[in-house]
């Protein structure tokens, strides 16, 4: 039964340990400030913010352009838009705050390995 403790306590670690780098691995800086935006981009209708997940698609209520989340981490989401809208160029997605819908800037997309 020990054993089986242990087994378990360790893997719940390892699972932490895990969330914590790829957390980490999320949290790419800005590259630069996005143009033409919105002060805030909306959820669809019938969704709200609420603090608790990164919504998609979003919406920019002045014209329709949809965003598409790709990723997320610590409230703030990496969204998919049109290219060459908002200044975002191939290889790059739109950051946005996920509590607010305020955007916080351009992005590089991730780097496979």
């Amino acid at each position: 039964m020990r054993t089986l403790a242990t087994s378990l306590v360790v893997a719940a670690l390892l699972c932490a340990g895990a969330t914590s780098a790829q957390s980490k691995a999320d949290k790419r800086p800005a590259t630069r400030a996005a143009t033409d935006t919105p002060e805030r981009f909306m959820p669809q209708e019938g969704v709200s913010l609420d603090g608790t997940s990164c919504k998609s698609p979003m919406v920019d209520e002045r014209d329709g352009t949809t965003l598409k989340l790709v990723s997320s981490a610590g409230g703030e989401g990496d969204y998919q838009v049109p290219e060459g809208k908002y200044g975002v160029m191939k290889g790059e997605y739109l950051r946005l705050d996920c509590s607010t819908g305020e955007v916080i800037g351009i992005v590089r997309k991730k780097q496979r390995k």
